[in-house]
């Protein structure tokens, strides 16, 4: 900051710091920013290992705190009001006047912070191909509606690909001229230290491949499943390791329905892990299953460690790719996922990319700002 500027006041909000790409993201920002700005992190729910990541400067507001529980039952009216169109839980929430408020997420906190009806800049972050993702809004009968006059308040669009911008202009066209591209950025070299602490593969002979993410339809592990029950045995010897949450009813069927392959060990579930770079780092490829993303994170964090990707190919995987220059795009199905898992196994030769030089978390940040400053003509 230089003399004589004033520090600026940020407001963030979030549904909760449980471990995801937006979430992570957000940490990242934030922790950046608090060191010349004031800023207040908004979590719906309070809860998530991420919290633990977060700069003691950082102020939480939360609408619902699990150690609490009369606060929680007004949380819950307030949360409910914001649904119905009230202003009360905004109100309630925030006493103080703020130069920028974003909203990090569709859905709720998008909605809370268009109830603001302060003399700031508002932006909404778009963080995800919203044709393929459904909130609490889309399920409502006048969620539709009531996210069209949302958006319309918000200064600004932030879109963290064209994939996502393509989508929020088709389905909110009369927003469509507010909307732009950021992608993200990454800590690069923090990302290449953690990566090389230690080698979680014990220097086997298998090829692991690696797929790291929460066990949800979204990332569409399924396939992955189905790909090795049909694959078996090849003609070198391998394992799928999978980093990410395995409590979640998805994960639960998928351990159900294929537990002869987690017993004979051809698929590992390693959980949520603190650190799942030296994975991705010391691993022969990393795969991304997904059904659909926004800008998918763990595929730029392996293209920053300069490591095999083989991905779907959907529209954020094949911008993130450029369309199999950076990587391997398969079929978004069994077949593709099959034919990239047998290539990486048995015919690693084959598979030869570009390397890519991602964004760094300081130009992230740097874009952020200008964006904000354009917009605002003030800051």
């Amino acid at each position: 900051m230089n003399s004589g500027e004033r520090m600026m006041r940020y407001l963030f909000a979030i549904n909760t710091l449980n471990v995801g790409g937006a979430e992570t993201g957000l940490v990242e920002l934030i922790n950046e920013l608090v060191a010349e700005n004031e800023i207040d992190l908004f979590l719906t729910y309070k809860t998530g290992p991420l919290l633990k990541k977060l700069d003691s400067r950082v102020n939480i507001i939360s609408m619902i705190d699990p150690e609490k529980t009369v606060s929680n039952i007004v949380g819950l009216v307030e949360f409910g009001l914001t649904i119905f169109g009230s202003s009360l839980g905004y109100r309630h929430c925030f006493n103080k006047d703020y130069d920028v408020e974003v909203s990090y997420l569709e859905g709720f906190p998008a909605l809370l912070i268009s109830r603001s009806r302060k003399n700031s800049i508002k932006i909404a972050s778009i963080r995800v191909e919203i044709k393929n993702h459904k909130t609490l809004l889309d399920r409502l009968p006048w969620g539709k509606k009531m996210q069209a006059s949302m958006y319309n308040k918000f200064d600004g669009i932030h879109c963290v690909s064209t994939a996502t911008k393509n989508d929020f202009d088709e389905i909110f066209p009369a927003s469509a001229q507010r909307s732009y591209v950021i992608t993200t950025g990454f800590d690069i070299d923090k990302i290449h230290k953690r990566a090389i602490l230690t080698n979680p593969f014990n220097h086997t002979n298998e090829k692991n491949l690696v797929l790291v993410g929460r066990m949800e339809d979204q990332k569409g592990y399924d396939k992955v499943f189905e790909a090795v029950s049909l694959l078996g045995e090849l003609n070198e010897p391998y394992k799928i390791h999978i980093i990410g949450n395995k409590e979640t009813k998805y994960a639960k069927k998928l351990i159900t329905k294929y537990d002869e392959l987690l017993n004979k060990g051809l698929i590992v579930l390693h959980g949520q892990v603190s650190n799942p770079y030296p994975y991705i780092y010391y691993g022969d490829a990393l795969i991304s299953s997904s059904n659909y993303e926004g800008f998918p994170r763990v595929i730029n964090e392996s293209l920053a460690l300069k490591k095999l990707v083989i991905a779907t190919d959907i529209p954020s995987n094949a911008e993130a790719l450029h369309n199999g220059v950076y990587g391997y795009q398969v079929t978004n199905d069994v077949e593709g996922i099959m034919k990239g898992i047998k290539l990486v196994v048995e015919e690693p030769d084959k598979l030869s990319f570009e390397t890519h030089s991602v964004k760094t978390l300081t130009e992230f940040k740097d874009e952020f700002i200008n964006k904000i400053s354009m917009i605002g003509g003030r800051i």
